[in-house]
């Protein structure tokens, strides 16, 4: 299955930003847009900040789907596991500069604050 249906809305698709903010991570020493946008041909500041802020997506399906291609790919043990979580520190304002801080919900807290949020991914078995 194409990743792309995953990344569309009825009005928009923006699976090309998804890819693009993807392989940007990976290109990309320090990790903002802004630096992730130069690093790419045809990658547009503008609609890369709305993919990140504000595109609707579902991530509970590209996170299942991603485990599913991950457990098919990983020879068959027992208790073999992919596992993937977010993680956040809440920062405070006078010190909120750094990549991935912003206003979003940090679960370490239990609610939105100004804080850098991260996903995790771990191999087990």
């Amino acid at each position: 299955m194409n990743m792309s249906v995953f990344f569309s809305n009825s009005t928009k698709k923006f699976f090309d930003k998804a890819q693009k903010y993807a392989h940007g991570i990976f290109l990309s020493s320090r990790h903002n847009i802004e630096r992730i946008c130069e690093m790419q041909q045809g990658a547009d500041y503008y609609q890369m900040q709305h993919f990140i802020s504000d595109a609707k997506w579902d991530a509970r399906s590209v996170i299942n789907k991603v485990a599913l291609q991950t457990s098919e790919a990983l020879p068959k043990q027992k208790l073999t596991g992919l596992i993937l979580d977010e993680t956040g520190v809440e920062k405070k304002r006078s010190s909120s500069v750094g990549v991935g801080v912003g206003w979003q919900y940090c679960g370490s807290v239990g609610k939105t604050a100004n804080s850098q949020v991260a996903v995790m991914a771990c191999l087990s078995n």
